[in-house]
């Protein structure tokens, strides 16, 4: 999967974050195209905790801060995501239990569910918030300070910094 500007909702922090998803989806499909996934399904599991524990927080002061309407409806995507990425997080400690370090089968469900997400809320729920924070006359000039992941972020004008 290639990032092209139809996926973009629009929002540098926001994209930037999408684009590294699709790489490291990538990177996943090229390690089960080499018969290697099984050593690469615990990295990219990782990555998706820290995805959906930082990117979630940030978009989540976004909306608070700016008094987004479908707040709701969008965590409650969020949480969706989070509970299929605990259900891979199971399967992968099943699959430890029996002394192996990953499966084909947990590679290919981890990349369906990162290619629904992005089909399902990136391009459809991110895309609406983004055109709302747009719309937003103020956002290129505020500094939004939330704390995500353990990490001090700093937002000003739709771009991050982290602090520690």
């Amino acid at each position: 999967m290639q990032w092209t500007e139809d996926m973009s909702v629009g929002v540098p922090m926001i994209d930037n974050i999408h684009m590294e998803l699709i790489n490291r989806l990538n990177g996943l499909r090229a390690a089960i195209r080499k018969q290697v996934c099984r050593y690469t399904i615990e990295d990219t599991l990782a990555f998706l905790e820290e995805y959906s524990e930082v990117h979630f927080c940030e978009q989540e002061h976004y909306m608070k801060y700016y008094g987004y309407s479908d707040y709701a409806l969008h965590m409650e995507k969020h949480e969706d995501f989070i509970m299929e990425l605990h259900f891979l997080k199971e399967e992968l400690l099943n699959i430890r239990a029996l002394g192996l370090k990953g499966s084909y089968e947990l590679s290919v469900d981890t990349v369906q569910v990162v290619v629904d997400w992005l089909r399902d809320h990136v391009m459809i729920y991110d895309k609406e918030l983004g055109n709302f924070l747009k719309q937003q006359s103020n956002m290129n000039h505020d500094v939004i300070l939330c704390v995500c992941g353990g990490n001090e972020h700093i937002i000003i004008s739709g771009k991050e910094t982290v602090t520690d």
